[in-house]
This record gives structure tokens, sequence and C-alpha cells, in this order.
């Protein structure tokens, strides 16, 4: 079996954003949009899952795998979806 070193990426909720992030390991994560004439298009694989303390506030974040499509950057609009959990941790 062949093993394939995937590019990592840390996505961070700012400290001051309303917005929470609920993903868990093994979440398939993906953000799509077109941004005039670009199409931007990523999906990740999530590794892990934390919170940083940026100025006493806490900054949610993950790291993912890009398994295809567009490297994510600063300057690019940021909404992720939950598309498929592919790992599970517990059984029923």
């Amino acid at each position: 079996m062949a093993i394939y070193k995937y590019n990592r990426y840390k996505i961070q909720i700012g400290p001051d954003s309303k917005k929470t992030q609920g993903l868990e390991v093994g979440d398939v994560v993906r953000r799509q949009y077109f941004n005039k004439p670009n199409a931007i298009y990523s999906l990740m694989v999530v590794l892990e899952t934390g919170v940083d303390v940026i100025g006493c506030k806490d900054s949610p974040y993950f790291i993912g795998a890009l398994l295809e499509g567009d490297e994510p950057k600063a300057d690019e609009f940021w909404i992720w979806f939950r598309w498929e959990e592919i790992i599970f941790t517990t059984t029923a």
C-alpha cells in the first residue's frame, strides 16, 4: 500500500467571530464558490480540531488535509460545509 502525504492547513475562526466550529476528526469538508472569473473549490478531511487563545478569547480551528482542489489562502472566502463523516470513533 502506498502512503501519500497530503498538504495540511490550519483553518482558524477569528476570536471576535460569532461563528462556531462543530467539526470532528474524520469529517470531510468542502468549500466551493465563484469569485469572478475563478471558481474556487477545496475538499479536505479534518485531521485535528482545537482552540487557540488569542488575546484572552477562544479561537477555534481545524487542521485539514487537502484531498483535491485549490489550496486555501488567507484572503479567500471561508465557508466550509461538512460533507460526510468517514471515520467513526465509537460503535453502537
